[in-house]
């Protein structure tokens, strides 16, 4: 948007950046109106929130260190996902093999 001018790059990331915060506290409140709110369900919660806040903040102010840990962070949560699919099925198929018998 910056060929447009600087106002209207305010603009659009204003819209852009209000749109993501309401996202992300609809999500929050409803996650917290919907869970037994005890000690862990509001520490996520508050970690979720700081988490956001800093990924934000490393982004615009950083953004070469942020597209480094994002792609770590990326490649571990598809690591993990995989990790768990796989164990899944072997345990799967033990246990279906001792159905079986």
């Amino acid at each position: 948007m910056a060929e447009f001018g600087l106002i209207s790059e305010t603009v659009g990331m204003v819209i852009s950046g209000g749109v993501t915060f309401a996202t992300h506290f609809i999500k929050t409140g409803t996650r917290a109106l919907t869970s037994v709110l005890n000690q862990s369900v509001i520490g996520r919660l508050f970690t979720e929130d700081v988490a956001v806040f800093t990924d934000m903040w490393a982004a615009i102010n950083h953004p070469a260190v942020w597209i480094v840990v994002a792609t770590i962070i990326i490649i571990l949560m598809v690591w993990l996902m995989l990790a768990k699919v796989i164990l899944a099925t072997h345990w799967h198929k033990k246990l279906l093999a001792k159905l079986a018998v």
